[in-house]
């Protein structure tokens, strides 16, 4: 099983890495409201669906995305009132990802697309929820393979050490293209967050079983590898990913 995965690993790897955009949620150029503060999920999103058009799906973009404004288009119209109903105050759930994303899946001459959930999120529909409670990071490796892409919500979070407790104040919606060493550990990510930079990078993030926390964290991963956390946390946890599979299989 480890061999077929990683060997599953090295065809997506390549291929994704090098051909899907990296566009930051915050640039001018995208035009996204409120300057994209809040747009990380429909951007994360919108980073995929330019994969797919130029790799078999051509109907998921209506328009010309190979362009910061573009895509930023894009994303305006997946956060928009049709489909994710992205808000400035608390962004995209991973609810209003998966029932937007399907909506707009079936508008755009994709019906057989599936999608598919492991997290703490609420509101998850029983026909796209795999497991509740901590993602497994060899699902979300497997969900990337060939047609398929991965979002994972990375929950900010201070530590306590007294107490041994983490505390969420924030998420963050980031982008799946590929994997280092073809390890399901060693994602490489493409973040929509301004702290990651306004060009191309591919962020190689480390995903660490977390030892502290008590009962409510086990079976976390915190994110390590040079992603770049969000001011004042003192961690990035995993805490939800979505799969979307073109071929319906999952």
């Amino acid at each position: 099983m480890r061999l077929l995965l990683a060997a599953l690993l090295l065809a997506a790897a390549p291929d994704k890495a090098a051909d899907t955009p990296d566009l930051m949620q915050s640039l001018p150029e995208a035009g996204l409201p409120d300057g994209g503060a809040a747009y990380c999920g429909p951007v994360a999103v919108s980073n995929s669906l330019v994969w797919f058009t130029r790799h078999g799906y051509p109907t998921l973009a209506q328009r010309e995305v190979d362009s910061p404004a573009g895509q930023g288009g894009l994303a305006a119209l997946l956060g928009g009132p049709r489909y994710m109903r992205t808000t400035y105050t608390s962004g995209t759930s991973a609810h209003q990802i998966l029932e937007g994303l399907e909506r707009y899946m079936q508008d755009h001459g994709a019906p057989q697309a599936r999608l598919s959930y492991q997290g703490t999120g609420a509101k998850i529909a029983p026909r796209f929820l795999a497991r509740a409670g901590a993602p497994d990071p060899a699902w979300i490796a497997r969900g990337l393979e060939g047609d398929g892409a991965v979002w994972l919500k990375l929950g900010w979070y201070t530590y306590n050490r007294q107490t041994d407790r983490y505390h969420i104040f924030a998420g963050h919606w980031v982008t799946v293209v590929g994997y280092d060493h073809q390890d399901p550990l060693r994602p490489i990510i493409h973040d929509p967050a301004p702290r990651s930079g306004p060009t191309l990078q591919h962020d190689h993030a480390r995903l660490d079983l977390l030892q502290h926390g008590g009962q409510a964290m086990r079976g976390f991963y915190q994110v390590g590898g040079n992603l770049h956390l969000k001011s004042g946390a003192d961690a990035g946890i995993l805490d939800e990913a979505i799969v979307l599979r073109m071929d319906g299989r999952l």
